[in-house]
Order: C-alpha cells, then sequence, then structure tokens
C-alpha cells in the first residue's frame, strides 16, 4: 500500500491528470471580479456568531494561547453573477438537451469562472501573512486559503475568543464570541474555519458478535452479510459476471485515521475476491489511528465500496478532520468520480454560514462531475442526539447527507419473517441468501442502550428541489417545500443480519476471529460506502454522472421504478425523546413511518443494482430548476409557542441574506409547512411573510413548523422552522409572545423594548418567571424590565426586553455616581439581579435600576463631587450580526413546572 503527501499545485495536478484522465472544460461564463479593497484592520464587520456547539457545550475556562490551530481556512463567497451562472450551469449539465450536458470542469475552470479574484487572493494571503498566519494552500477551485497558526493569532486576527468547552464530558475548543473580519476583506470573504475542533463523526453502529457454526456465516438463525449476500439481496452478481465489476472507475473513501493494510486484503481473501490494495493520499498533518471507531469506519468502507465493485480503484483519502480535510481535498483536487463519505453531523451544529460554505464546496464536486454519497444518519429522526438514550434536541437530519448536491443512504432492516431465505452454508463470495428478503425501515433503539436507528426527516436549511418531486410508487412526494432525506436506503442494521469486516487483525479464520466469532458492523455508514460501489458500476458504464438524483428521481417516477426500487412500506425511524424538549412536550417518541412512495424513513427505497446500472440512460434526468443565488436564511416566529386547540397563531417568516455582500431586499412566496404538510403561502413584502395558522383539530403536543422560501432572481431558497405546542381545549397553561422576532440594533446604541406577553389559559393563575439564554456568545447586555409576573385573573401580563448593544456603559461606568447618590445600602439591592447569569454574558437588571440608570444618563450621572466618566467613553460596541435570544417564562400548571419559550432574533448593525 501506498501513502502519497501531496505538495505543490503541480502534483495535484500530475496525480488528477493520470488518475482520471482529461476533462472537458466549459467556455467561462463569468469572470471573477475584484471586491476586495484596501484592508483597514480598524475597519470591522462580523462574518459569523459563535460556534454553535456551544448550544451542547458548557465552557470550562481560556484555550492555551500558545495551542496551535493547524486547518484554518478562509473561505470565499460568490458574486451574484457568479453564483447565477453556476446554478444554471449544473442544471444544463443534467440536461441532455443542453451543450453542457455532462461537460465536467476541471478545479481550474471551476476557478476561473467562480473562484475569488487573483488579486482578492493575493490580498487575503498577505493579510493572513500579516497576522502571523502560515498561509499552507490556495484552493486550485478558488474556494479557500488554508492556513495555520495560534490561539492567541486567531483571536486577534478575528476579534474573536476561543474557549476551552465541554460536551458529553469532553474536552474540544471553539470560538465563544463572534467572528469579524476587516469589512473590505469581508466583502469576499464568508466565514473562518478551523477555529474549532470538533470534527463529524462517523454514523456506524456495531452490533455484538454471536456465537455460528465454524465457518459458516450462517447457520441456526444466526446470519452475517457477507459480499455474496448482497449480491443476491441487491442483485449485483449478474453485473459482475458480465464484467461490469467496476474496472477503470476510482472511489475516493474519506477518512480521518490511519488504517491498517492487512485488514483490507483479509476482508477480500475471507469474501475470495482478488488482492486489490487501497492507495492512501494524505493531506495535512498526519491523523495518526485517532480512534478506534475512526479505524473501524474506515476500513469497512474501504472493503464494502471495494467488495460492491471489485474491480474499483480505492483511494482512501484521510486528513484529521473529514469535513474541512478529506472531503474538501477531494472536491478540491477532482481526486475520483465518486466520493463515499460516512460522517456526518446534525445541520444545527454547523450553523448558517457554515452549511452555505460547504454546500458550495458541495456544487463545485457537482460541475467536476463528482457523485456524493453519504449516511443519512443512525439516530433516527433526531440526528443531532447521536450517543444517547433519548432525544432532547428534537428533529433533525444529517449533513453533508442533507445537501441537495449528495445522495443520502438511509438504513433498512431484513425482515425474513417466517420465510426460508438462507442457505445453511456459505456459497459465492461468502454469501448464503438464495434471494431478495423483504426489508423494513431499520430500528434497533430497542435492542441497544442507545437511539440506532435510519435517519431521516425534512431539512432546516435546505429548501427542496425541483427534482424532489412527482409520484412515485402512484403516490405524489409532498411538496413541503424542504429537501428530504434520505434519498434511498439499504441494508443497515447492526444487530439483525449485520455485515461482516476486517478491524486490526481480527480476521484469522476467514471472518471469525481467534475465539470463532466475526466482528460485525452496521449503520447507514455502511449502507452509504455500498451504494457508492454500486455507483461506480453506473459510472462504468455511463462515464462520470455527477448528481446522482436527478436521474435516481426520474427513474422512481418512471414506469421502471418497480424494477430498480424496492418501495419500503412498513417501519419506522421514530425514537424515543425526553419529556418537555423539543418535538417532545408529552413524551413518546419522534419520528417518521414508512408508507407506499417516498417517504422521511425510507426515501425512494432499496435499489436492485442490476435494474439500477441497465435502465439508468433509460429515463430523462428530472430537470433542475435555476431561479435563486444568493445564499439566503429563514427565521420564523409565532405569536404564541403554545396554545389551547382552535386558537389561531400568526406566523411571522423573515428572509435575509446569509452573506453581508448581497444587500437585496428578498421577494417571492413562503411556504408554511405543518409536520411535513402545506398549510398556507404568503407573499413578502420587505422580505417579511406572514399567514395566520388555525390549530382547530390539531392534536395535542408539539407540532414542527416550517416557513419554506421558494427564492428569487436574487436569492436562493431556505427554510427557517419553529415548533408549537398544542394543548387540550381544556387544559390550564399560558402562552408567551413577543411583539416582534427580530430587534434591529446599531452597534453601541440601545434598542427599543420588545414587549413579551404571557397571557393565561383556562383558568392558569400564579408566577411566572422570566430567564434568558442565547445561542451564542452575545458580547452586550440584555435587559429586561421584570424577571417575573403574577397572573390573577385572565388579563394578559407582559415584561419588556430592551438590547444594550455594547458592554460597559450603562451597567458599569455610572456605579460610581449610583453609591453617591443612593447609598451602599441602595446599591447591594439594586445589583442583586446582576448574580443571575447565564449563557451568553446574558445579564438581568432591575426595573427600578433601569429607570435610575436612564435617568442619571440624562444628567450626567454628577452628584456632588463626583464627576464619573460619560457612557460613550466606557463601552465596548457589539460586534455586528445576528444573535438568537431564548425569553423562557416558567410556572407551575397542575402541579408541574412548565416552560414556555420564544425565540427572538437581534440584529446588530
Amino acid at each position: 500500500m501506498a501513502t502519497q503527501v501531496i505538495g505543490a499545485p503541480m502534483r495535484y495536478l500530475a496525480m488528477a491528470t493520470a488518475m482520471l484522465g482529461a476533462v472537458l472544460p466549459v467556455a467561462a461564463q463569468t469572470v471573477p471580479q475584484a471586491r476586495v479593497g484596501a484592508i483597514d484592520n480598524s475597519q470591522r464587520v462580523a462574518v459569523q456568531a459563535a460556534s454553535p456547539r456551544l448550544r451542547s457545550a458548557q465552557v470550562t475556562g481560556a484555550a492555551a494561547s500558545d495551542r496551535v490551530l493547524p486547518h484554518m481556512t478562509l473561505r470565499f463567497s460568490m458574486t451574484d453573477a457568479q453564483t447565477s451562472a453556476l446554478k444554471q450551469l449544473l442544471a444544463n449539465q443534467q440536461n441532455p438537451a443542453s451543450a453542457q450536458y455532462h461537460q465536467w470542469l476541471s478545479p481550474e475552470a471551476f476557478a476561473s469562472q467562480f473562484g475569488a479574484a487573483p488579486t482578492d487572493l493575493a490580498k487575503a494571503q498577505a493579510w493572513l501573512k500579516s497576522q502571523g498566519f502560515t498561509v499552507t494552500k490556495s484552493a486550485r477551485g478558488g474556494q479557500f486559503i488554508s492556513f495555520s497558526g495560534t490561539v492567541s493569532q486567531a483571536e486577534a486576527a478575528f476579534g474573536t475568543t476561543i474557549s476551552q468547552v465541554k460536551t458529553r464530558g469532553v474536552s474540544h475548543i471553539a470560538n465563544t464570541s463572534a467572528v469579524s473580519l476587516p469589512t473590505a476583506l469581508a466583502a469576499a470573504v464568508s466565514s473562518v474555519g478551523g477555529l474549532d475542533d470538533f470534527v463529524a463523526q462517523p454514523r456506524r453502529a456495531f452490533g455484538a458478535p454471536q456465537d455460528v457454526l465454524k465457518p459458516q456465516y450462517t447457520a441456526a438463525g444466526t446470519h452475517y452479510l457477507a459480499p455474496g449476500d448482497l449480491y443476491t439481496i441487491y442483485d449485483v452478481s449478474g453485473l459482475i459476471s458480465a464484467g461490469t465489476n467496476g474496472s477503470g472507475v476510482t472511489i475516493a473513501v474519506v477518512g480521518q485515521t490511519e488504517i491498517y493494510p492487512a485488514d483490507i486484503a483479509a476482508f477480500r481473501t475471507a469474501a475470495g475476491l482478488t488482492a486489490n490494495a487501497a492507495t492512501v493520499q494524505l493531506y495535512g498533518v498526519d491523523p495518526g489511528y485517532s480512534s478506534t471507531s475512526d479505524v473501524n469506519e474506515s476500513e469497512s468502507d474501504i472493503e464494502w465500496a471495494g467488495a460492491m465493485a471489485p474491480s474499483a480503484t480505492i483511494l482512501f483519502v484521510t486528513a484529521t478532520d473529514v469535513l474541512n480535510g478529506s472531503i474538501t481535498e477531494a472536491i478540491d483536487n477532482n481526486l475520483a468520480p465518486i466520493i463515499a463519505n460516512s460522517y456526518g453531523t446534525c445541520e444545527a451544529d454547523l450553523g448558517v454560514s457554515q452549511l452555505a460554505y460547504y454546500n458550495q464546496l458541495l456544487q463545485q464536486g457537482a460541475a467536476e462531475g463528482i457523485t456524493i454519497v453519504s449516511p443519512a444518519g443512525d439516530s433516527g429522526a433526531a440526528d443531532c442526539d447521536a450517543g444517547v438514550t433519548t432525544a432532547q434536541y428534537g428533529l433533525a437530519v444529517d449533513f453533508p447527507g442533507s445537501s441537495p448536491y449528495v445522495t443520502a443512504v438511509g438504513g433498512t432492516e431484513l425482515n425474513e419473517g417466517s420465510g426460508s431465505y438462507w442457505s445453511s452454508s456459505n456459497g459465492s463470495a461468502a454469501g448464503s441468501l438464495v434471494s431478495y428478503v423483504p426489508e423494513v425501515v431499520w430500528n434497533d433503539t430497542a435492542n441497544g442502550s442507545t437511539l440506532s436507528a435510519g435517519g431521516g426527516g425534512t431539512s432546516a436549511y435546505f429548501s427542496k428541489p425541483s427534482w424532489q418531486a412527482g409520484t412515485i410508487f402512484g403516490v405524489t412526494v409532498s411538496a413541503d417545500g424542504t429537501r428530504d432525506v434520505p434519498d434511498l436506503s439499504l441494508a443497515a442494521s447492526g444487530s439483525h443480519d449485520p455485515y461482516v469486516f476486517c478491524n486490526q487483525g481480527a480476521c484469522t479464520n476467514g471472518f471469525l476471529n481467534a475465539s470463532g466469532t466475526p466482528t460485525v458492523t452496521g449503520g447507514t455508514s455502511i449502507a452509504s460506502p455500498v451504494f457508492a460501489g454500486m455507483m461506480a458500476l453506473v459510472v462504468q458504464k455511463q462515464g462520470r454522472v455527477g448528481v446522482a438524483n436527478n436521474q435516481l428521481y426520474a427513474l422512481a417516477a418512471s414506469s421502471y421504478a418497480s424494477g430498480v426500487f424496492h418501495d419500503i412500506t412498513s417501519g419506522t425511524n421514530a425514537v424515543p425523546c425526553t419529556t418537555g424538549t423539543t418535538n417532545c412536550a408529552s413524551g413518546g417518541t419522534i419520528g417518521y413511518t414508512a408508507a407506499t412512495g417516498y417517504d422521511l424513513a425510507s426515501g425512494i427505497g432499496s435499489v436492485d443494482a442490476g435494474n439500477l446500472v441497465n435502465d439508468w440512460s433509460l429515463v430523462t434526468p428530472t430537470a433542475t430548476a435555476t431561479a435563486g443565488t444568493a445564499s439566503s436564511r429563514v427565521d420564523v416566529a409565532g405569536s404564541a409557542s403554545t396554545v389551547a386547540a382552535g386558537t389561531s397563531i400568526t406566523l411571522t417568516a423573515t428572509v435575509s441574506s446569509v452573506f453581508s455582500s448581497t444587500t437585496a431586499t428578498p421577494t417571492g412566496t413562503m411556504q408554511f409547512v405543518v409536520d411535513g404538510a402545506v398549510v398556507g403561502t404568503g407573499s413578502l413584502s420587505n422580505g417579511i411573510a406572514t399567514y395566520t395558522l388555525a390549530t382547530a383539530g390539531f392534536t395535542s403536543g408539539t407540532h414542527l413548523v416550517q416557513a419554506s422560501y421558494g427564492g428569487d432572481a436574487t436569492y436562493a431558497g431556505s427554510v427557517g422552522a419553529f415548533s408549537i405546542t398544542v394543548t387540550a381545549a381544556s387544559t390550564s397553561g399560558f402562552s408567551l409572545t413577543p411583539t416582534k422576532s427580530t430587534i434591529n440594533v446599531s452597534s453601541g446604541a440601545t434598542s427599543q423594548g420588545v414587549v413579551l406577553t404571557v397571557t393565561p389559559a383556562n383558568g392558569f393563575t400564579g408566577t411566572v418567571n422570566f430567564t434568558l439564554s442565547s445561542s451564542s456568545t452575545f458580547a452586550g447586555q440584555l435587559v429586561l424590565s421584570s424577571t417575573s409576573v403574577n397572573i390573577t385573573g385572565t388579563a394578559p401580563v407582559s415584561t419588556t426586553l430592551t438590547v444594550l448593544a455594547y458592554t460597559g456603559g450603562l451597567a458599569q461606568s455610572k456605579l460610581a455616581s449610583f453609591s453617591t447618590l443612593y447609598g451602599m445600602g441602595a446599591l447591594t439591592l439594586l445589583l442583586l439581579p446582576f448574580a443571575m447569569r447565564g449563557r451568553g454574558r446574558v445579564r438581568w437588571v432591575s426595573c427600578a435600576m433601569l429607570a435610575a440608570c436612564f435617568a442619571a444618563s440624562m444628567t450626567g450621572c454628577t452628584s456632588g463631587a463626583t464627576t464619573p466618566t460619560s457612557i460613550a467613553s466606557k463601552t465596548t460596541p457589539t460586534p455586528t450580526g445576528t444573535y438568537s435570544i431564548t425569553v423562557s417564562a416558567t410556572g407551575t400548571v397542575n402541579g408541574t413546572s412548565v416552560t414556555r419559550n420564544s425565540t427572538v432574533s437581534v440584529v446588530v448593525q
């Protein structure tokens, strides 16, 4: 096995040319425009918020200032003209009637049309070096610059704070405040990567090895999946025997570890496959054997991708981080026509700016003709809750699988029932299945200690791709306005008929170890490389195909559907959830159930690879719509978050630009979706759409509301989410409603107040207490006029939230004058609320203090001989950006503590 470390750009080009051959360039439609002017470090703008990981992490201290951050990236945005032209190109590349059909770009051709301008790249590199960083790479595709430096250098250059944090008992580092750049540089830069050490995790499920009769892999009711079994169930044998075996095709398997070559060799020997060693391609710092989980993941990926395409070239691309390393390099260097990825993270853990950047990178892969396959996740419909026993973060899906430029693979489980499907001995490629076995949605959660089920659901960020529509198996795909996952599903159980694999010397007798048991695995992370191997068979016959989804959904909507796909109509990916958490007001489970046609538990279904390959070119790819260019985001709020059934709620959806370089006001329409079903639409006015949602007939519990923006001539579509809790009409309680969902305030100034109203329902009385929290560190001050209210009748009561977009000043610089005015005893009482602190440096100030402070500020806060410094000279303005603030109202309903939350977006300008 050869290991290569690539350095200079010419070596990238030489390797790619040698492995893949020439690719046809497309005539340039755009020329990168210079956007970066003279860089002035004193003029700055926020480009991204604090790390989204902070929502589930606790800050434990400062990060070591001399710690090296080896893989930081400065990520460039595209102009509106570039994004529009790229979207049109991607549509043309999948349109047989276009002259650009399957005319794929090289990385250099991509850069010449869609990358940053050379002068901007040069200025950015010069600025990075001036900050003390070491520049390690300028991307071939013109989308990013990689560099390294210390924590202290990063904090100074990007105006942020990097801290030690702990989540689920594991220590990490992350930026705990917003990231800013010089305004001139921010005109072309969308975000900065590598400021934390969180990495994507493998989506896999391990089963417990069980004794079997040696050396069989099927006996006495215990069955394991060997390559021959997949050949049978998914109809691969005929392809391989006829010579469609992956010959001439390279599959890039991405990982973040080293591997043991002997394990791959042992697997192929045990399966009766010819020797075919993988080539290892290392980028950046050697990750070593990073963890047992990573090693097992990568080895099983290589083994099974190679098993499905036994003559394909397997290129193992590894770095310390799959997303920011392996996938990035595989795309930027155009290493292979297929990328097999088994890692992911839930969308919320990346945040809007990172999702937008990585999706832009995946678009480059699509333009190069790369088919990217990723898992849908192994925590059922609750992807943000990996490795736990009950979900608490609600419905969520996995990225990069949720990107429209990726094929997401979910999980099924064999359902033999009383049928006779297994031979008592092993045959070709160690298989013992004799025919296709019916499948259900994979869900082993009840068998283990953590959530273990096929991922699926609706994206909270990406809008519905035009190809994910139409009629499949006679049923129309939901017009929910959101990107739905998975696209398809394959066997994934780690308990019932799991996959065998060889790891760390375990295969000593075929697939068995010295104790006579096999090592087994499952999860959508094994289903993903299996499908990547199938796509290698397609590419062998068709050449590069790029994004596979246009053709997959066209086949599913055609007369060939029943031959190409197995419709999965039984099973669920629902998993247990914690009572009172997101989407789980009353406990129980959250998730989706399989049904005829496309569903959010199994997608289109599983595949017949023989028919998939042979029928691939018999249909015209589903067209890709081209409306929409610049990245947008949707923030949605309701007039109440909790209502009694039958009470109407006003939904307000606000569309804004993700990047500051685009300032046009969004236009178009908004589609409102509740629990996956469209309930109505609204037109945008000044970027805002409203809709009155009637809750008559709603079941008690939490319902997911999504606002899906379809895009316009400037903006691409996007999705926002909001949860409402519906109570029975006779149930007492209360709701919390803000007068508006977004507060705009100038940096260094004080906002207008937002009234938060508590409305009692069905006889509720008692005290309601307010608390504040933020999803990221808010470098300012939040003031509630009252931290509690008392409900004594049917009338609503309220508190007012005011934002001070600075630190110091009002709450700090005037304390000397307060002590002179009111005496130390009075000051102690006034400052008592400061003892209550929450995440994000959120502060509570009493109503009396607020009034006193404003009165003092009008008089200069002078008293006797004391003349304190003015507010203006003692304040630090809050960095510009958007911050999410949660106001929680807690009261006791029928002896149970109940909390209602409302989210308010603070936009500091």
